[in-house]
């Protein structure tokens, strides 16, 4: 009888026959080893996300940071700073109040050192009206308190009272004469009749304006020079 040999094996064939059964289907591969299972991420882990770098130590500062010691901070005003700017208020409001005496005394003075010549004067309207070209209204004032002038045809004398910026006319006297010049003697009676009606007076450089208790404007003289 024929004796059966059993078949010698072939090195490495147990190994490749292993490796083809652990080729195959899901269920027939080999165990996961313990490093590799150290090393496979959780299930719904985020493998791609990058590690955070230690939070706002690393970042760049702000360019308009605070904290930038370049940045120029505004200083504030002290209270020192609002008391130096009361104190000049107050010096110049003392400047305006100390000046004003010397200011209207400067105004008395103008009005009796100066000759002055009527350059318009209310009309019956209201409205100022100049004088008729080839007339001189005159007035001059005397320390004494007397207003002597030319109404224009006949001279005129009237006494004044003057405080501060307010000055009073008493109705003027006059000399008889008859002027034949168109409008001469309406101009003079109109010049007559407003000279008591004057309550106060201003000067601007060579201009004398005097008003009445309105408020309104009624004679404008100019310095004679």
């Amino acid at each position: 009888m024929d004796e059966k040999t059993a078949p010698v094996p072939v090195p490495g064939t147990e190994r490749d026959a292993g490796s083809e059964t652990g080729t195959g289907s899901g269920a027939g591969a080999g165990p996961v080893t313990g490093r590799d299972a150290g090393n496979a991420p959780e299930p719904g882990s985020d493998t791609g996300s990058v590690p955070e770098t230690g939070g706002d130590d690393g970042a760049e500062p702000d360019a308009g940071s605070d904290d930038d010691p370049e940045s120029p901070k505004p200083t504030p005003m002290g209270r020192n700073f609002y008391l130096v700017m009361a104190l000049i208020g107050v010096l110049c409001l003392l400047i305006i109040f100390l000046n004003i005496p010397n200011t209207r005394a400067s105004a008395e003075t103008t009005l009796v050192t100066t000759n002055w010549t009527l350059e318009s004067y209310a009309g019956a309207s209201g409205t100022l009206v100049p004088v008729y070209s080839g007339t001189a209204v005159t007035a001059q004032f005397a320390k004494d308190g007397i207003m002597t002038g030319s109404a224009g045809c006949n001279r005129y004398i009237a006494t004044y009272t003057i405080d501060d910026y307010d000055l009073s006319i008493t109705s003027p006297g006059l000399t008889k004469m008859h002027c034949t010049a168109p409008g001469v003697m309406n101009q003079e009676n109109a010049f007559v009749s407003l000279l008591p009606k004057v309550t106060a007076i201003r000067i601007y450089g060579e201009e004398l304006n005097m008003y009445n208790a309105s408020g309104r404007q009624i004679l404008v003289f100019s310095a004679v020079p």
